[in-house]
C-alpha cells in the first residue's frame, strides 16, 4: 500500500564510488563516471563550502594541463567523495 504522503519524484540515493584503477583517479555515481584523471596528471586537490542559504559544495582538482571544478548540491555527496578521495590516493599506485 502505497502513503498518500509519498514524493514519487523522490530521487534514490546515488551510490558514490572513488578509486585508483587502470592508472586514472575514477569518481563514479552508480554505474555513471563523473571524472577521470590520469593518475600521472594529477597534481593535488583542495575543497571547501561556499555561499549562504543556497550552498555549494566545490572540489578542485589540480592537474598539470589546469584546474578542474566539481560543485556538489549536498554536503553528503562531497563528503562522501571526500572521503573515498582520502582512501583512494592513499593506496600505492
Amino acid at each position: 500500500m502505497s502513503d498518500a504522503h509519498e514524493n514519487p519524484r523522490q530521487e534514490r540515493p546515488q551510490i558514490v564510488s572513488v578509486r585508483m584503477e587502470y592508472a586514472a583517479l575514477k569518481v563514479r555515481f552508480g554505474n555513471t563516471t563523473h571524472l577521470r584523471i590520469a593518475s600521472n596528471k594529477l597534481i593535488g586537490h583542495q575543497s571547501w563550502r561556499e555561499g549562504y542559504g543556497t550552498r555549494k559544495f566545490v572540489i578542485e582538482y589540480m592537474t598539470t594541463a589546469g584546474t578542474i571544478r566539481s560543485e556538489y548540491d549536498t554536503e553528503e555527496k562531497w563528503k562522501a567523495i571526500l572521503a573515498g578521495l582520502d582512501a583512494a590516493l592513499d593506496e600505492p599506485i
